[in-house]
């Protein structure tokens, strides 16, 4: 016969602050917070809110770091013969 085994996660009990300071340490996770999702499935408006900003706040980090990173090779190739570039493309230093 076959027997039925439930298992039942009691929902953690932190207080908001400590969501949201795991949030923004972790860059938008939370580990905390998901562990409230899987017991009570109840999502907290205000955790979501500073996951979504702080997911943000990451991307545009790494669009500044990428823009950096092509003004710096912009300025490399402006001063580059055609040579030298070519050489470079062949080598796929670009």
């Amino acid at each position: 016969m076959y027997q039925l085994r439930r298992d039942y996660l009691a929902p953690p009990n932190y207080q908001l602050e400590e969501y949201l300071e795991e949030v923004k340490a972790n860059q938008g996770f939370s580990e905390k917070y998901n562990q409230h999702l899987k017991a009570t499935g109840e999502k907290i408006e205000e955790v979501e809110i500073a996951i979504a900003l702080q997911s943000k706040i990451v991307e545009l980090a790494e669009i500044k770091r990428r823009q950096a990173y092509l003004m710096q090779s912009a300025e490399t190739i402006k001063y580059l013969t055609a040579e030298e570039l070519e050489a470079r493309v062949k080598m796929k230093l670009f």
